[in-house]
């Protein structure tokens, strides 16, 4: 057993220890908006992925009277589309949307029942040199300010593929799956796993052939997807607490595991356009006199009647205007804060919301405020 499969095994391990009851069943759906589902791994090839031979293939009428291609229907519900050179799984059921008529006259493909043109499922094909994101690639989760489906994007050759799921396991094969025609990709059939290595975190396949996961504990900066020499496609994911570098056959798939990296035991809030990483037990409250575990608060106001507590109070900035802005956990003094405890008011830049922390940690202090960056962004620049 080589040592990626033995931790993906350690990663499928921990995650059925994990899986809940079915009394935990209705809890673990209330938090899948704060937490990435560890998996949905098939184990040890109990389930074999077979394609259904089609004669002369299957082809998928569009509304223009072109057609698409598709290899065929797999036993799981699935099938694989062409699309000027790029192959891309989808589900079985979705099929060709006609988008005229819609502000983005794309190449849609989704659910029949969805709309053409505010699709909740479904995968849209854009040309990259016209595309203008707002976010990084990879898949992003709702939020509490943009509640909906799961939403990314990944590049395939000359083509960027968007989707959207309210499942985030049909969202991320989407994504994984897009390559141009002839390039590898692994069994996604199989699902995803989360792997953690120096206190970090990435989602990869569970099947471990054609990509690879290194990572140290050495910090770095994030950089975009590069192709290497014999054509492999790298991507580097640097943190505070160190980075990961995957190496895959895909561009896409280098996007989508690069993007799912970031601390381990943390989870993402957002509030208004501003965004930063907590430890995954704190709570949600009011930090106003909170002595207790550390709470988020989104506030419209950072005045307190009394004590400033223990957490991460989100404000808007005009508000705190005459608090100063640091970078660093710095002593908390005076009768505001907790006796002990170290403060930090950060700002990502060009963002109009602050965090104040309050921890008696300094070292998980200076790891949440060096996670702060403006929404939709993957650092503070």
């Amino acid at each position: 057993m080589t040592d990626l499969e033995g931790r993906l095994a350690a990663a499928l391990d921990t995650g059925a220890a994990e899986a809940p009851s079915a009394a935990g069943l209705a809890e673990g759906a209330r938090r899948r908006l704060r937490a990435r589902r560890r998996t949905r791994a098939v184990v040890g090839g109990v389930l074999a992925v077979l394609l259904v031979a089609v004669p002369g293939g299957v082809l998928l009428a569009r509304d223009d009277g072109s057609a698409s291609p598709v290899d065929g229907i797999a036993a799981d519900g699935w099938r694989t589309v062409t699309h000027d050179g790029i192959e891309v799984e989808a589900p079985a059921d979705w099929e060709w949307l006609d988008t005229s008529g819609c502000q983005d006259d794309r190449d849609r493909m989704g659910a029949p029942d969805t709309n053409r043109c505010r699709p909740d499922r479904a995968l849209s094909f854009y040309r990259s040199a016209t595309f203008d994101p707002l976010l990084m690639p990879g898949l992003h989760a709702p939020t509490a300010e943009r509640p909906g489906p799961w939403t990314g994007y990944v590049y395939a050759g000359d083509w960027v593929i968007h989707v959207s799921a309210p499942d985030q396991d049909v969202a991320w094969r989407v994504l994984a799956s897009a390559r141009v025609a002839g390039e590898g990709v692994p069994d996604l059939a199989r699902g995803s796993v989360e792997l953690v290595e120096h206190g970090l975190r990435a989602t990869v396949p569970v099947d471990g052939s054609n990509w690879s996961l290194r990572s140290t504990p050495r910090p770095g900066p994030r950089y975009p997807t590069v192709r290497s020499q014999d054509g492999r496609w790298n991507g580097r994911a640097g943190l505070p607490g160190g980075a990961m570098v995957v190496e895959t056959g895909t561009q896409a798939l280098a996007q989508l595991v690069a993007g799912s990296v970031g601390p381990a035991g943390v989870r993402t809030e957002t509030w208004r356009d501003l965004t930063l990483e907590v430890p995954d037990e704190w709570g949600v409250g009011d930090t106003c006199g909170n002595t207790g575990p550390p709470v988020v608060t989104r506030a419209d106001n950072v005045s307190c009647p009394g004590l400033t507590g223990y957490g991460v109070r989100l404000a808007p900035y005009p508000r705190a205007a005459t608090l100063a802005v640091t970078d660093r956990m710095q002593r908390a003094e005076g009768p505001n804060w907790p006796e002990g405890s170290w403060k930090a008011i950060v700002q990502a830049p060009g963002s109009s919301t602050v965090a104040i922390v309050v921890i008696e940690d300094r070292v998980m202090g200076q790891r949440i405020i060096d996670s702060v960056r403006r929404a939709g962004r993957s650092d503070r620049q």
